[in-house]
């Protein structure tokens, strides 16, 4: 006769495993021997991609660690609507020199011409 099962489900036996895992992670990753396991295990692992994956993982590591930092705080969203609000500001600064460029010009322009029809003489 087969003995009982310590879980009922499936998933009850995944989650018992993932925590005896994660509990026994926290217990030894400040170890010296665990350390040297795992970089060990990451040279070995990196010696052996190829460079094309290499550079994919590199652009996919930065780009997570830009969605985290950035993108999951809010900090890009507010960058991107400061910058529009500075490109408003510095439309209407151009708009604004543009709308003097011509009051000047209509308001002195007349200047120029007298000066060209005297120097004419």
């Amino acid at each position: 006769m087969a003995r009982q099962s310590k879980y009922k489900t499936i998933e009850e036996k995944k989650k018992a495993n993932n925590e005896s895992a994660k509990r026994w992670y926290y217990n030894h990753k400040n170890d010296e021997s665990f350390k040297q396991k795992r970089n060990e295990y990451h040279r070995k692992y990196y010696n052996n991609l190829k460079t094309t994956k290499r550079e994919y993982l590199k652009s996919y590591n930065t780009d997570y660690a830009f969605y985290v930092k950035n993108v999951r705080t809010g900090k890009f969203e507010k960058r991107i609507v400061k910058t529009k609000e500075e490109l408003k500001a510095l439309e209407l600064k151009v708009f604004n020199m543009e709308q003097k460029l011509i009051y000047i010009k209509n308001k002195f322009g007349h200047l120029d011409n007298k000066v060209n029809k005297e120097g004419d003489n």
